[in-house]
């Protein structure tokens, strides 16, 4: 344990002759002190110890101990200090045992101090006036003419009465190598000073420095006002922007006489009684959590009104000057239709009908109500207004020959003929001849006439007209009858395999339309045909 303590004794003195090695222009502390010792109330009881002090207390009424002491920082002091007193034997042998008889009434001690300081900003004001410290320390002390090591603790406080001169008491416990352990009182004046003539380096003499530890100005006293506005840091509040001095160098952006700081709307000029907050419509509620902040509302509606009185803020009232009921989101619960849309609300107010389409019935479903559906009951589309296209060909149903094979517009959406099928109908038709005479067609012209009703399947919207003709051997009336049957001996043929009788016209002109010359045998048997025209 010796050791132990000799080595921390060591470290200290070593460490404090570094720092005040480095920092020579840190400010620096003298003492002087009456110093009074009790070596006998290690062996007292707790009662004894207060009861006997003054009897047992050893020392002069004069100053006989000498402290030096050096700022590390906020919170750290260290220090030297010397103390030395006349022993009284009689004192001295009270109550101690007989084996510690003073030989020399000589007795001196040096320690080694570290003092943690309560003024410093954490716990005290760095400047206060009161200033409690606890102590740690190490050292050596001479007794009987034997010197050897002492550790020791124990509390101080420092009394500033003026800025550089103050008050000092101290009490230590010193736990000693040779002999039992003695406390240590000590009472003084205490100096503080600086070694260095501009601390800070400003330019301001720390006699004049107002701030020895801050560079500030001459025109400051040596003080900074880092945000300029003319009041100095250790006054400002708000030492890092310009502000009033009405407000201790804190700004007001909003001018409202509420300095930021403590101001919950800063960018808006308000109240005090709201922290700076506005409250525009005077209701009580600050703009910031009122719903409706231009007019006088209710705390339980934020801040909106209820001008009906019916339980629904006017902001989501649709009815604000009429009291209603929530169900109709504020408006009375007349529902002639009763399909749960007031009256007032209700674009049908006579029929049934759903929210989304304003209380108006859409019998099909299709999202056009019936009142604006040409096909209010069958399912369609929004272009068609509301009528279906079963093809989607862009033709309407309603107008749509052809509704369920997709067409054309033009071809009043059925699908127009090609070119091809065309080309086809037309050569089935000069293929065909008759007999002269005859309305009987040929075997070898069925499975031609066969295309023909293909096509005619394919393409429902087709009209055929067959014309029949005859060369001009006989007379007129006589070809005239005789065309028509040969007209409608292809028309009956197309019935018996399929085609609606009213999508053909048969009509026979006789002689009338020869298409060669009939003083041939070809002209004659060319003109004895049948011609297809096709038609929607």
């Amino acid at each position: 344990m010796k050791k132990i303590t000799l080595l921390f004794c060591l470290i200290c003195i070593t460490w404090s002759i570094n720092v005040l090695a480095q920092y020579k222009a840190e400010p620096w502390s003298v003492g002087v002190d009456i110093n009074r010792v009790d070596f006998t109330a290690y062996y007292l009881s707790n009662s004894d110890k207060i009861k006997k002090a003054a009897d047992n207390m050893q020392g002069e009424m004069f100053p006989t101990r000498f402290t030096i002491g050096r700022y590390i920082n906020s919170s750290f002091n260290i220090g030297l200090a010397f103390a030395s007193i006349n022993l009284d034997k009689k004192k001295f042998e009270r109550g101690t045992p007989i084996n510690n008889p003073i030989v020399t009434k000589k007795f001196w001690t040096t320690n080694g101090e570290i003092q943690y300081k309560f003024a410093n900003g954490y716990i005290l004001n760095k400047e206060s006036w009161f200033d409690p410290y606890l102590i740690l320390g190490c050292g050596m002390y001479n007794l009987n003419n034997i010197t050897s090591f002492n550790d020791e603790g124990g509390l101080g406080v420092n009394i500033w009465v003026f800025k550089k001169l103050g008050i000092n008491l101290q009490g230590t416990y010193n736990d000693t190598w040779y002999r039992e352990g003695f406390f240590s009182y000590s009472g003084g004046i205490k100096f503080r000073f600086s070694m260095v003539r501009d601390m800070d380096k400003d330019g301001v003499s720390n006699r004049h420095d107002e701030c020895p530890n801050d560079p500030g100005t001459i025109k400051n006293n040596g003080c900074p006002d880092t945000d300029g506005d003319g009041i100095i840091n250790k006054y400002d509040d708000c030492p890092d922007q310009p502000g009033l001095l009405k407000f201790k160098g804190c700004p007001d952006k909003d001018n409202d006489g509420i300095p930021d700081k403590i101001d919950e709307c800063p960018d808006q000029p308000g109240l005090a009684k709201y922290n700076g907050c506005p409250d525009r419509d005077g209701d009580g509620i600050i703009d910031k959590l009122d719903s409706c902040p231009d007019q006088a509302g209710l705390p339980q509606f934020n801040g909106c009104p209820d001008t009906d009185g019916d339980g629904i803020p006017d902001n989501i009232d649709d009815c604000p000057t009429i009291a209603g009921t929530s169900a109709f989101k504020g408006c009375p619960d007349t529902d002639t239709d009763h399909d749960g849309i007031p009256d007032s609300k209700d674009k049908c107010p006579n029929e049934p009908g759903l929210q989304i389409n304003g209380g108006c019935p859409d019998s099909d479903g299709d999202g056009i109500i019936d009142k604006e559906d040409e096909c209010p009951n069958v399912l369609g589309k929004v272009e068609f207004r509301g009528c279906p296209d079963s093809d989607n060909d862009g033709v309407p149903d309603k107008e749509d020959e052809c509704p369920n094979i997709a067409g054309s517009k033009n071809n009043k959406g059925c699908p127009e003929i090609t070119a091809s099928e065309k080309s086809t109908i037309e050569k089935v038709a000069r293929s065909i001849s008759f007999a002269s005479g005859s309305d009987k067609i040929k075997s070898n012209y069925l499975a031609m006439l066969d295309e023909v009703v293909a096509i005619l399947k394919s393409k429902k919207n087709i009209k055929l007209i067959i014309e029949g003709h005859t060369d001009n051997i006989g007379k007129p009336e006589a070809n005239r009858k005789l065309s028509q049957k040969r007209a409608e001996s292809i028309k009956n043929f197309l019935i018996l395999k399929g085609i609606e009788s009213s999508r053909m016209t048969a009509i026979g002109y006789g002689d009338a339309n020869p298409k060669l010359p009939n003083n041939t045998v070809k002209g004659r048997s060319e003109n004895r045909r049948v011609e297809f025209k096709i038609s929607y």
